[in-house]
């Protein structure tokens, strides 16, 4: 999108995509590995990996969709198969030079206005996605990204919540009030 610098204009349908880190996609020390999933998940209920039965995973879920690339560098979406695998095919590792699976959080429909002249802009985005690591042991979830830049220093904020569990007793189960 080109902007004239001397005018502020709407943006609509502006899409918001995010990997986090690497740690964020990479293989576990226990639990297969860590991923990304549409959706705010549910209440797992204790601290456990995962199971499709679970059904708490979801490769897309509103506006909101993981997408990884491919061996050929295509970016598709992903599933509940693949969310352990890189581009090849490899099940992701934990060693110092993994590089993940490469998975992004994509969310479309933003909306906002940007002020090029000002330096100024705001584009929110309606969605949540969730990080869950150690397969889903301990997992988090960010809802409804806003990004707002005031003299060309962006600040992204989103609500963020999860749930609490306890090492030495993985019974333990508590939500966190969102914030």
């Amino acid at each position: 999108v080109v902007i004239p610098a001397a005018k502020s204009v709407s943006v609509s349908n502006a899409q918001f995509r995010w990997g986090l880190n690497q740690e964020a996609t990479s293989g576990a020390h226990f639990g297969g590995c860590n991923f990304l999933s549409a959706g705010s998940a549910g209440v797992a209920g204790s601290s456990r990996p995962w199971t499709s039965a679970d059904s708490f995973y979801s490769a897309s879920s509103g506006a909101v969709r993981i997408e990884k690339p491919n061996a050929a560098g295509k970016w598709g979406k992903d599933s509940w198969a693949t969310k352990c695998q890189d581009a090849k095919g490899r099940a992701v590792g934990t060693s110092a030079t993994e590089q993940g699976t490469g998975a992004q959080a994509v969310i479309d429909s933003g909306t906002g206005t940007i002020d090029a002249a000002n330096g100024r802009a705001e584009i929110s985005w309606k969605g949540s996605f969730t990080v869950a690591m150690y397969g889903g042991m301990t997992y988090w979830s960010i809802t409804d990204p806003v990004l707002k830049v005031k003299n060309g220093t962006g600040t992204l904020t989103a609500a963020l919540s999860g749930y609490a569990s306890d090492r030495m007793d993985t019974s333990v189960w508590k939500e966190i009030t969102p914030r």
